[in-house]
């Protein structure tokens, strides 16, 4: 009985010392434009100030940072956005567009669908890189670039 009760100890330590895995993600938004940019997004038409970004004109901004359990390709931007319907990204505090996620329709026919190349809500629009990898972790980098052309085609609408 005693020897039983060793051996169920034993066997539970070393069960127990199983290295869990992690991903560590970073999100950065980059803007190329001459134009301050805010992305401020929102749920039923109600702004969440909360989560309102603000990037200056040649700059970049560390957007999102994330620690989660498993080895994935990490948590990005577009992803954590997902609660809400919609961003609007706003040039210059002036001109904006506004940006779907998927399956929302929005009411908006000038907007940014989240099959366009440029969606901000569209995971594939980003550049994906792996910054270092473990045996029990990762470290992933998204970066979403916006560009003149994003300006002149809020400007247009």
């Amino acid at each position: 009985m005693k020897h039983t009760f060793i051996l169920t100890l034993i066997l539970l330590s070393i069960t127990s010392c199983i290295k869990e895995e992690s991903t560590y993600s970073s999100t950065y938004l980059v803007n190329n434009t001459m134009h301050s940019i805010q992305l401020v997004p929102y749920f039923k038409g109600v702004i969440s100030y909360d989560e309102t970004i603000s990037i200056q004109p040649k700059s970049n901004i560390l957007a999102l940072s994330k620690s989660s359990r498993g080895k994935a390709q990490g948590l990005s931007y577009a992803t954590y956005m997902v609660p809400y319907d919609s961003i609007y990204i706003v040039f210059d505090d002036s001109i904006n567009a506004v940006h779907y996620r998927q399956n929302e329709q929005g009411k908006s026919v000038s907007a940014i669908k989240y099959d366009n190349k440029r969606n901000i809500y569209n995971r594939d629009n980003y550049e994906y890189k792996i910054i270092s990898e473990e045996k029990y972790k990762i470290h992933t980098e998204y970066t979403f670039t916006f560009i003149e052309q994003d300006y002149l085609d809020a400007k247009e609408k």
